[in-house]
C-alpha cells in the first residue's frame, strides 16, 4: 500500500515515527509517499524518493536519462494491481485525532474486507491527547491547512488516471 501525507518527515526515524504530527516545513502542500507493508501486526514503513530510481524508471518503462517523479511510479504500481486483480481503488482520507498508524491500520481493514485497493491520504491530525477538545479544534485547523495538499493530490490524481 501506498500512503500520502504532507505531514513533516523525518526519514531518519523509524515506522511510523518518521512522520510528525505537523505540516511539512517546506508547507502544507508539500506531498510525500511511504511505501507500507503490513506482516500480521507489524508495519515496514519506507519514504520513496522525490523523483524515481534507475531501477523505477525501468521497471515502468520511463526515459532513464529523464528526472521523473515518484508519483508516476506509484501511479501505475496502483493502476496495475486495479487491473490484475479486478479491484476498484479507493482513496481513504481520515477523520480527526488519527495517528499514521491508525490511518494504516484502517486502510488495510477497508482493502481487505472490501477488497480494494486502497491509497490513504494522512493529514497532520494529532492522534489524540489529553487536552480534549482543544486537540479537535488543532487538528480542525490542520484539516483547514491541508485541504491545498488534498486538492493538489485530486488533481494529480485525475491527471494520472487520464494518461493511463
Amino acid at each position: 500500500m501506498y500512503l500520502i501525507t504532507n505531514r513533516r518527515v523525518f526519514p531518519r526515524k523509524n515506522g511510523f515515527d518518521m512522520f510528525a504530527d505537523t505540516p511539512s516545513t517546506r508547507g502544507p502542500n508539500e506531498l510525500r509517499i511511504a511505501r507500507l507493508a503490513r506482516r500480521r501486526e507489524d508495519w515496514t514503513v519506507s519514504l520513496l524518493g522525490d523523483t524515481l530510481t534507475r531501477d523505477e524508471k525501468k521497471a515502468i518503462g520511463a526515459p532513464v536519462s529523464r528526472s521523473s517523479p515518484a508519483s508516476q511510479y506509484v501511479a501505475r504500481r496502483i493502476l496495475e494491481r486495479v487491473r490484475e486483480h479486478k479491484r476498484n481503488l479507493l482513496l481513504f482520507v481520515h477523520g480527526f485525532n488519527n495517528s499514521v498508524k491508525d490511518v494504516a491500520d484502517r486502510a488495510d481493514t477497508l482493502a481487505t474486507t472490501y477488497n480494494l485497493e486502497v491509497v490513504p491520504f494522512s493529514w497532520p491530525a494529532n492522534g489524540g491527547g489529553w487536552r480534549g477538545a482543544m486537540d479537535y479544534h488543532d487538528d480542525k485547523d490542520d484539516a483547514r491547512v491541508s485541504s491545498g495538499a488534498l486538492n493538489q493530490l485530486f488533481k494529480k490524481a485525475r491527471r494520472l488516471l487520464r494518461e493511463s
